[in-house]
């Protein structure tokens, strides 16, 4: 893979070994010490590790929200069912009370 311009800075100064006369980013990084590798995978992984957490807590949050809008529709919907019910066994009570009781 060539490239035209350094990927870091734009400038079109770039060696043929892939060091960029600009702003020194190299195609090939140099491998590190055994300590400073050590850290360095360290750090890596816990970028990796906070990304994919990252993507993993998303997704709960959508699918929890998704649902959370779900039971909320289902229960407006209820809520409507029981006032139905409510006005309609009001309705039967004040009919009862019109018709007069037969005393002995």
């Amino acid at each position: 893979m060539t490239f035209a311009n350094c990927p870091k800075c734009g400038s079109s100064n770039v060696t043929t070994a892939g060091v960029c006369a600009n702003c020194g980013w190299t195609r090939f990084p140099q491998v590190m010490g055994a300590g400073e590798s050590k850290e360095a995978i360290y750090e890596l992984v816990g970028e990796i590790e906070i990304k994919v957490t990252g993507k993993a807590l998303l997704d709960d949050y959508k699918r929890l929200l998704f649902e959370n809008n779900s039971l909320t529709a289902r229960i407006a919907e209820l809520e409507g069912k029981i006032d139905q019910l409510t006005a309609h066994s009001d309705i039967e009570r004040q009919d009862d009370k019109g018709i007069p009781e037969v005393q002995k």
